[in-house]
């Protein structure tokens, strides 16, 4: 089959070769930037006359090596129709592969020193129950499953531990990233799985199963079967681990906004892709709900949008700005281009994306593995997400904590996300705000109480919309300042003092309606609370256009990131941006303990002009395209 390109591709493929004598500079035991390529094998006529494998060239990996320079590739070899893309002996292969295209992956990329990792779709298998049809959840209207397999069923271990085996032992790659996997995960009712819930809990449920909201012990059950995935994913990250350590596993979206909880597992590594609508928003806020994690994490995303079933492919400065979200976070990148469905890569996509290569290549020492500073904190509550989600594990119901992120990054201030774990400890004491979007159900009476007293003790505390100001509403904070923001209509801002600390209180959930509007008078509004409330160490004096500041340290620097938030990535009636607008004439105040030696933006290396007085420096940026750090030494 040919493939004809166009000339701008055969300028780049030109362009590209020039190197193909310059070795990857990657390092394959570390994932900061990498390419994800899949095709969900399917069962198709199409392979009677193009197995997989039949257009595989050795030359296309090892330019993608060569010229990309990736940590890793992540390519397929099982996805969620459930056939394995290489000619595995776990039972499940296509029949129709030509040679064994896995091998040649491997081959090449340990030649060119290329991590290689494998997608692997993990609760999602329709070919394992399609054989096994006992072994399909059984959903709340019980009928079974036809793709999410049983957690606490036989799927892992007569299927997904042998091939992660077979993977790890027979092929050597270097790890995984399991998809289709919490976010898969339902409540099962099969009459195993509710009879184990009696048992090991004492509920006894009288025959009436809690399917629908409102239904006792509808939330206990619910709890019950978030466990059994607990279970289910330690149960193969251990059995995997026990024979083939250094083999590297993540499930997609655990231990992230979609699964707001403490890592529980030895997961090497937590990862996820983003929608592939408004990206940019969902990357800063997804990133920030792995970052304090304490695992290595990347976010992947998607190369293209998809309109009237169609792939639109995005512009290299557009997967440029989502990088930049990312790595401004310490974490690492990927993103996501289509296979062909015979699995070989499409060279001219990856051929259009060279500038990522160099401009992710060019930030790694200043960014990569970096750690937020504790300044302004955005309440994810797991209890409110699980009570509130319809799945187990889900990334809806999010807008509200998310619309809060993207809001403040928006107003100027560095922003984390924190949930329930990372508070508890004493570590709710770490930041001198924190604020509470708009809740759903609620928060444990505990959370209250810790809230309640990191205000007592000097804490400043915003809460945001009317359900989660009524949840506080018996605290005892006294009536404060009042002041009508928006007019008679808008929202109604009260500042009070309540032991050594302050809350603040804004009526109206003014992050629902910046989601909805974008109104920059609400990220004006947000920024002069938030100056009311704590002494930022980073201080946007004056831009022209929209600027993210992110406050990393590594190695005890200070690098301030800087992001360009410019764009239509946020409508959804925008899906291509050839271009996006610079930033220009940044002012910053960022508050030093001493004179700096040197104030230098990188990865350009140029000495910043500054001032510095009683304890500030005092900087000057010209123009931002993307992404840069000022280093402060």
């Amino acid at each position: 089959m040919k493939r004809f390109l166009p000339i701008p591709f055969l300028l780049l493929l030109i362009w590209g070769c020039s190197n193909d004598t310059t070795p990857a500079t990657s390092s394959p035991d570390e994932r900061y930037f990498g390419l994800h390529f899949d095709f969900h094998a399917v069962s198709r006529p199409y392979y009677e006359e193009h197995p997989i494998g039949s257009t595989l060239r050795e030359d296309d990996i090892r330019e993608i090596c060569r010229n990309m320079r990736p940590d890793f590739l992540q390519i397929d070899c099982k996805g969620h129709p459930g056939w394995a893309s290489y000619p595995s002996g776990c039972g499940n292969a296509i029949p129709w592969i030509q040679g064994d295209p896995l091998k040649t992956w491997r081959r090449v990329t340990a030649e060119e020193g290329v991590g290689l990792y494998m997608h692997y779709s993990g609760v999602y298998d329709c070919n394992y129950i399609s054989s096994h049809p006992e072994e399909g959840v059984v959903r709340a209207d019980l009928t079974r499953s036809l793709q999410a397999t049983r957690t606490g069923g036989g799927y892992v271990d007569e299927l997904l531990i042998p091939q992660l085996k077979e993977l790890a032992g027979d092929y050597g790659v270097d790890g995984v990233w399991v998809d289709g996997d919490c976010w898969e995960a339902f409540a099962d009712f099969d009459p195993a799985t509710v009879a184990a819930f009696q048992d090991e809990t004492g509920i006894d449920l009288n025959g009436k199963l809690p399917t629908r909201r409102g239904m006792p012990y509808y939330n206990e059950y619910r709890d019950y079967c978030r466990d059994l995935f607990r279970r289910y994913l330690n149960h193969y990250v251990d059995a995997v681990h026990s024979e083939y350590p250094s083999f590297k596993i993540a499930s997609n979206w655990a231990f992230s906004d979609h699964m707001p909880e403490k890592v529980c597992a030895d997961v090497d590594f937590i990862s996820g892709d983003l929608a592939p609508q408004d990206s940019y928003w969902w990357a800063r806020f997804s990133g920030r709900s792995m970052e304090k994690q304490g695992v290595p994490w990347d976010l992947m995303a998607w190369g293209f949008r998809s309109v009237q079933k169609r792939h639109v492919y995005k512009t290299a400065p557009q997967i440029i700005q989502e990088a930049s979200a990312v790595i401004a976070l310490g974490g690492g990148f990927q993103v996501y281009i289509c296979q062909f469905p015979d699995g070989s890569p499409r060279m001219d996509r990856i051929r259009a994306l060279y500038p990522l290569s160099e401009f992710m290549h060019e930030r790694r020492e200043w960014c990569f593995q970096g750690h937020m500073e504790p300044q302004v904190a955005v309440l994810l509550s797991t209890y409110d997400r699980y009570r509130e989600a319809d799945e187990l594990f889900s990334r809806n119901g999010c807008d509200k904590a998310m619309s809060m992120v993207n809001l403040l990054c928006d107003a100027g201030h560095s922003v984390s996300v924190v949930s329930e774990h990372d508070l508890a400890d004493g570590g709710v004491g770490s930041y001198p705000v924190i604020v509470v979007p708009e809740l759903y159900e609620g928060l444990e009476q505990s959370t209250l109480d810790m809230l309640e007293g990191y205000v007592r003790d000097g804490g400043s505390l915003i809460l945001n919309g009317p359900n989660t100001s009524s949840l506080f509403a018996g605290k005892g904070f006294p009536e404060g300042e009042t002041v009508d923001v928006f007019g008679e209509d808008g929202p109604v801002l009260s500042v009070r003092e309540f032991g050594c600390g302050k809350v603040a209180v804004i009526s109206t959930d003014v992050a629902g309606l910046y989601y909805q509007y974008t109104l920059s008078n609400i990220s004006d509004l947000m920024d002069s609370v938030l100056v009311r409330m704590y002494e930022p160490r980073i201080r946007i004096e004056g831009c022209k256009g929209l600027l993210e500041i992110v406050d990393l340290w590594k190695d005890d620097r200070m690098l301030v990131q800087l992001v360009n938030a410019n764009g239509l990535h946020h409508s959804s009636n925008s899906l291509i941006e050839k271009s996006i607008a610079p930033v220009a004439d940044i002012s910053l105040k960022i508050r030093t303990d001493k004179r700096p030696s040197v104030v230098r933006l990188q990865p350009a290396g140029t000495d910043l002009d500054f001032s510095w007085d009683d304890g500030y420096a005092y900087v000057n940026v010209p123009r931002l395209d993307y992404h840069s750090v000022i280093v402060i030494n």
